[in-house]
């Protein structure tokens, strides 16, 4: 039970959009609590605690651009998308390699095809396919290419 004016760290929640067929809602959006939800209870401390660290501020790369930015291999890509469709895993090329496709979808509704090889497909791949298999919302993701 949460107790008003207290301090709570409250992880593994899932945010959904609130509905509007029954009339305009209070807030945008509201969050979903359940037994995955993992809620911590922050006792205050008179001391001074250490400042967290700055945000990382995302240079977030939009789909028609990437296939400029793949020819400078020391580029950086950042990506905030949503995925569509996860496929099965296969074996591709002519030494097999293990790999997942995956369609995923920018905030202006492009489609992209994301290919996961060898352990990355297996791993957050299956658990990808897995999140898509329970859940009925939609699986955020962000993909990244450091220099």
């Amino acid at each position: 039970m949460l107790k008003l004016m207290n301090i709570y760290l409250i992880s593994t929640a899932r945010v959904k959009i609130s509905q509007t067929s029954h009339g305009k809602p209070v807030h945008k959006f509201y969050w979903v609590l359940d037994k995955k939800t993992v809620i911590e209870h922050i006792t205050p401390s008179n001391g001074v605690e250490k400042p967290l660290p700055p945000p990382t501020k995302l240079n977030i790369t939009t789909f028609d651009r990437i296939p400029h930015m793949m020819l400078d291999s020391a580029v950086e890509i950042d990506i905030l998308t949503i995925v569509l469709r996860c496929g099965p895993q296969k074996y591709a090329g002519r030494s097999h390699h293990k790999c997942r496709e995956i369609i995923i979808c920018d905030n202006q509704k492009n489609q992209f095809l994301l290919t996961l090889w060898e352990d990355f497909g297996e791993i957050e791949g299956n658990e990808i396919e897995a999140k898509m298999e329970k859940e009925t919302d939609l699986i955020v993701i962000r993909c990244n290419r450091k220099k």
